[in-house]
């Protein structure tokens, strides 16, 4: 029992420790990541400990760490995380287990991963195969609880799939060099199965950071552009409707009274096919005689309920 809950807790803490370290690889909303180390470090700890105790370990970390991701941190820890963290989890506990069974199957003892046929399949099978199952189970749960819009499904289940098969394609096979108990393997030949997986890795963090730096670069040159085009497409509208509005000051200042069929015929001149104004509107000075006239003339023109108005507590009300 106690070897059972050390090697849980191994799985748990590797599986949770490794997955921090995929998220900086993560594309939004956060779940799926380009490489997933924690894929490849699950399947060797179940290759070399107790499978159960794994299985168990893999899912505690898997749901802590996605719970994290769901709640902004446990900032924002709502029960709308609780199902999404779960089904995750669910996923990277069946893939594990999947993986084992290929692994046994298709190459056989975790010392027997160097022959050649043994290679392909690992390649070939066991990695691309295995990692089918987390990635189906994660993004369906993303979809059904809203977290991805459907256009999302595919570029997020390629790039979780992709980041799982990478991190077992990476991590197993130097991990299970690491700590298998085989003498055959000094440690000068576990140095050189372990150097080419790291370097891998480190020119996979250095391509994606500066990938992601460029794309950084990209947006905001892209924002700034645009920003420029709509301030010089505002500058020229302001400076338009400025030009017609003198244009009426002009045409006021040169002629002694403008009546309103006048104003009419000028505006429908000026304003022809424009998009910079909502409406020009005829504002008459009216004598206090001739309100009546006047307001019997506009309701005469179709405006039956035309009335002089003046603003009483923020309300229109009739013009005393």
């Amino acid at each position: 029992m106690h070897k059972h809950f050390l090697h849980f807790l191994i799985a748990a803490v590797t599986y949770y420790l490794a997955g921090r370290l995929g998220l900086l690889l993560s594309i939004p909303p956060g779940f799926a990541s380009a490489v997933w180390p924690a894929s490849g470090l699950a399947l060797a700890c179940a290759l070399l400990l107790r499978r159960t105790a794994v299985l168990c370990g893999v899912g505690t970390g898997s749901f802590l760490l996605n719970l994290g991701v769901a709640s902004q941190n446990f900032n924002d820890l709502t029960m709308a995380a609780v199902p999404v963290a779960a089904m995750i989890s669910l996923g990277a506990m069946l893939q594990c287990g999947i993986g084992v069974l290929l692994f046994r199957r298709l190459v056989g003892a975790v010392g027997e991963l160097d022959i050649a046929n043994n290679v392909l399949r690992f390649l070939g099978v066991v990695a691309p195969m295995g990692c089918l199952v987390a990635a189906s189970v994660g993004v369906f749960s993303l979809y059904v609880n809203s977290v991805i819009a459907i256009e999302n499904i595919g570029f997020s289940w390629l790039t979780w799939w992709l980041g799982d098969t990478i991190g077992i394609l990476l991590f197993t096979p130097l991990t299970l060099s690491l700590f298998s108990p085989s003498e055959k393997l000094t440690w000068s030949r576990k140095a050189k199965i372990v150097l080419p997986p790291t370097i891998i890795f480190i020119a996979v963090l250095l391509l994606f950071f500066n990938s992601l730096e460029y794309r950084r670069q990209s947006i905001n040159a892209e924002v700034q552009d645009k920003a420029n085009y709509f301030f010089q497409v505002i500058e020229e509208r302001l400076r338009l409707a400025k030009n017609k509005l003198d244009a009426y000051v002009a045409y006021y200042a040169g002629t002694e009274t403008v009546t309103r069929d006048q104003f009419d015929a000028f505006s429908r001149v000026l304003l022809e096919g424009d998009t910079i104004f909502q409406g020009v509107g005829w504002t008459e000075i009216i004598p206090a005689g001739r309100r009546e006239e006047v307001e019997s003339e506009v309701r005469a023109q179709g405006f039956a309920d035309f009335h002089f108005t003046e603003l009483n507590g923020g309300e229109l009300t009739p013009n005393g």
